[in-house]
């Protein structure tokens, strides 16, 4: 579990997991400047993990990381159905697409490169937000720090739960574009 800096007066728990192509050494856990080696759970703030690999073996290390505001049970279901036997490329390629196809959707014209640059980061901050709060089944974790569903039709969301910071942080991604 890692604790993430307070966000209106509070910490927000994100939970993850990680999946490597390669089997790690040893791994372990840190709190601020104490180091758990071998432990693999920490909570709270000012955590994190290490992982140690023979790189002498096999110099490129492939791995994914998922996340869930709900739980690690959530992070995994997210995993799986998000890139369940995907490599690098693939992810790349995928995200390629996808980023190509959202930002895609307005053509900037004009001779200035740089006012480009700027209008399709500043999209790029806005589409951030989707569906960043909840996991692929819909659920996510409500302002009362409870576990809630989005509304399912044939076991599918039929939205997302957008990261709120779309409205509260517009000061820098939907100004920016207005």
């Amino acid at each position: 579990v890692v604790i993430c800096p307070p966000y209106i007066g509070r910490a927000i728990p994100v939970y993850f997991c990680a999946e490597f192509s390669m089997p790690f050494v040893r791994c372990g856990t840190f709190k601020d400047a104490d180091i758990y080696r071998e432990e693999r759970m920490a909570k709270g703030p000012g955590i994190g993990a290490f992982f140690h690999f023979n790189a002498r073996r096999t110099p490129v290390i492939e791995f994914k990381l998922a996340v869930s505001f709900v739980s690690v049970e959530q992070a995994h279901l997210n995993m799986k159905a998000e890139s369940d036997g995907w490599t690098f490329n693939r992810a790349l390629e995928n995200a390629r697409t996808l980023w190509n196809r959202a930002l895609g959707r307005i053509e900037v014209e004009g001779e200035s490169e740089e006012d480009k640059t700027k209008f399709y980061t500043s999209l790029w901050h806005v589409l951030l937000g989707k569906g960043i709060c909840s996991d692929v089944d819909g659920k996510y974790v409500n302002f009362n720090d409870r576990p809630t569903q989005v509304t399912l039709k044939d076991g599918t969301p039929v939205y997302s739960h957008y990261n709120t910071d779309a409205f509260w942080g517009s000061w820098w991604n939907i100004n920016q574009i207005w």
